[in-house]
């Protein structure tokens, strides 16, 4: 009874961590990234352990990175299973019909491994041993916790208790969240551009620092080695990092 084990947990799928593989590589890069500011700012890749916080910071921003990819990836994914279902409805299948068959269908689209699919292949299962759709529905909102799947599990029970008319409720739902998705996208777009600028911007002062001290290091030999030029460095670099994460608040604009 694994459906309803997960649905009296009310597990989140979307809060699952990301594939070791994938962390691992984000940390080796964010790693690199304070050594790197480690050897420009203070000529001594040993003072990354110092930077150590900054390492944390860009990790904090990686996984929420990924649980925003994950998020939209299950948007998509839910979006295509209401097409495929309002089609399986419209000709002719049985509620519990139309979900098997568009989770058949989606599953040739997606990986397996994804958490929306992992969702609706517990329901389907959960079909399989006589529980009620609308409770099935509701799990997998729980499960994905995702305001679209709710609000869709919210109409679609009070519709199949009600005795609505199905087929007009999930073609309706699937018409509102594809326009909302097509929104996001051209608000998306719109933004892409400044939040590359800004990713450019923040790459500027490193690049110069860099090429500094690659062709003219006696230029900046003075703020090195010593107790006053850690300190100035040390300025130089706080102002570098809140510019980077005011910068990068303003652009945060989640759609």
């Amino acid at each position: 009874m694994k459906m309803l084990k997960q649905t009296g947990r009310r597990k989140n799928l979307l809060r699952e961590k990301c594939p070791d593989r994938r962390l691992l590589l984000q940390a080796l890069k964010n790693a690199g990234i304070i050594l790197l500011l480690a050897d420009l700012f203070y000529d001594h890749l040993f003072c990354g352990i110092l930077l150590f916080p900054g390492f944390i910071l860009l990790m904090r921003r990686d996984i929420k990175k990924n649980r925003m990819q994950r998020e939209a990836l299950c948007i998509r994914q839910f979006q295509d299973m209401l097409i495929l279902l309002s089609q399986n409805l419209q000709a002719g299948s049985a509620v519990e019909n139309a979900f098997v068959n568009a989770q058949k269908e989606i599953a040739k689209l997606y990986s397996a491994e994804t958490a929306f699919m992992r969702a609706l292949r517990n329901l389907v299962q959960g079909l399989q041993i006589n529980i009620p759709v609308e409770k099935l529905v509701q799990a997998m909102a729980e499960e994905t916790d995702h305001e679209e799947i709710r609000t869709f599990s919210f109409v679609f029970g009070t519709a199949k208790r009600s005795g609505g008319d199905l087929v007009e409720t999930i073609a309706f739902s699937a018409t509102t969240l594809i326009d909302k998705i097509k929104l996001n996208r051209e608000m998306t777009n719109i933004i892409s551009a400044k939040r590359m600028e800004q990713q450019i911007m923040s790459l500027i002062p490193m690049g110069i620092l860099g090429y500094i001290k690659l062709c003219c290091p006696t230029l900046i030999d003075a703020l090195y080695n010593n107790l006053p030029g850690a300190v100035i460095m040390t300025v130089f670099l706080l102002i570098y990092a809140g510019a980077w994460l005011w910068s990068g608040m303003i652009i945060d604009i989640k759609v």
